[in-house]
């Protein structure tokens, strides 16, 4: 068989093996959309935020590794939080912990309703539980488990007395000639954690 004949065969092959298939490889190209601030704009933000729950990837948007909701929990992304701020129309003066509960209770209302004949994306027992319980606040071992999707391990967690100590022992070990110290773990809003290095930010995860 020849070389052209070879990739007919080769194309015949990829037809049938994605038959069924809609997908970028044979359908339209990608949609772009002029959006205005506003409305607008947190609606097509919580469109987008909301697709991986609808598709069945995880159950929570910031569980989503690859979207700027979960780089701006997980990551502490400043473009990120920025691009929310944005969405939500809210001046610099709001601090990023109530920027983030406001968007947070944004995405589980929008995500109540159904849209086109679709399913809602969460069950109102669901949006009632983070609306009304926990008022948009993540709770404190689910941010840990956002942020740990993004850096690499402290080596030592627990408390300052409790790594402090750790570390005397591995300088008497390993001899350590520069003054090492606990690292708070601040961004996560506790003063109780303490690593044995900061968070190094990794793409990975």
């Amino acid at each position: 068989m020849n070389q052209l004949g070879s990739r007919r065969a080769l194309l015949i092959d990829l037809s049938l093996f994605f038959s069924g298939r809609y997908g970028a490889l044979w359908a339209e190209r990608f949609k772009s959309l002029l959006v205005e601030g506003g409305e607008a704009l947190a609606a097509v933000a919580a469109y987008i935020e909301l697709n991986p729950i609808r598709a069945g990837l995880c159950t929570d948007p910031k569980d989503y590794r690859y979207s700027g909701y979960a780089e701006a929990i997980g990551k502490c992304c400043p473009i990120a939080r920025q691009g929310i701020r944005t969405i939500l129309g809210q001046p610099e003066t709001v601090s990023w912990t109530e920027l983030s509960c406001q968007y947070r209770i944004h995405l589980f209302v929008v995500g109540n309703s159904s849209r086109g004949g679709k399913a809602p994306a969460f069950d109102l027992a669901t949006v009632q539980k983070v609306v009304e319980q926990q008022e948009g606040k993540i709770p404190f071992p689910q941010s840990f488990l956002c942020r740990t999707k993004y850096f690499s391990d402290g080596v030592i967690l627990g408390s300052q007395a409790f790594v402090e100590s750790h570390i005397q022992r591995l300088k008497e070990k390993f001899g350590f000639k520069r003054p090492r110290t606990a690292k708070p773990v601040t961004d996560l809003g506790s003063k109780n954690l303490w690593v044995f290095r900061g968070p190094r930010v990794r793409p990975t995860g």
